[in-house]
């Protein structure tokens, strides 16, 4: 019983705030987690790389969004949380080879991911620290300015951050 009203409320929750927690949201996105603290995975069925995104790291500027998401400095200053740092900076790699991934945007108070809040990546390595970009700063720094040449993209999503 407490069971059952304990996944009620979390329904109710969901519904009224349009939040799910990081595991609902990677499962919303078919990503099966290695390890259930983990940040970052890759889709089953495509082999895109998701990475979760905290709201707060979040910079915005006139031409666009970033953030950074590996740095050798936040590896060694969390070194209790190796395995997931390292996991994370290979899905960077990853990610970089491919081109694009898909981030999920997490509110930081309350580390559940607001409905809608996928944005598609450019994620690209400056020296050896990884950043994704997306808005107009990610299209810029990929390519020509043609719009002609976007038609058809996934647009990103961004809410007020």
């Amino acid at each position: 019983m407490r069971r059952a009203l304990t996944s009620f409320f979390d329904l109710l929750h969901q519904r009224r705030f349009g939040t799910v927690s990081l595991e609902r949201a990677f499962r919303a996105q078919r990503v099966m987690l290695s390890d259930p603290q983990s940040w970052s995975g890759v889709r089953a069925d495509d082999g895109t790389v998701v990475i979760a995104i905290r709201r707060a790291d979040v910079r915005s500027t006139g031409d666009g969004f970033s953030c950074l998401l590996w740095s050798p400095i936040a590896a060694r200053r969390d070194s209790s949380d190796e395995p997931r740092m390292e996991e994370r900076l290979a899905h960077c790699r990853l990610a970089a080879l491919a081109g694009s991934a898909d981030g999920l945007l997490v509110d930081p108070t309350v580390a559940d991911v607001h409905l809608g809040s996928l944005v598609t990546i450019r994620v690209e390595k400056r020296q050896s620290w990884y950043w994704a970009k997306w808005g107009a700063a990610a299209r810029f720094g990929a390519r020509p300015p043609r719009a002609a040449s976007w038609a058809g993209e996934r647009m990103p999503i961004m809410a007020a951050a």
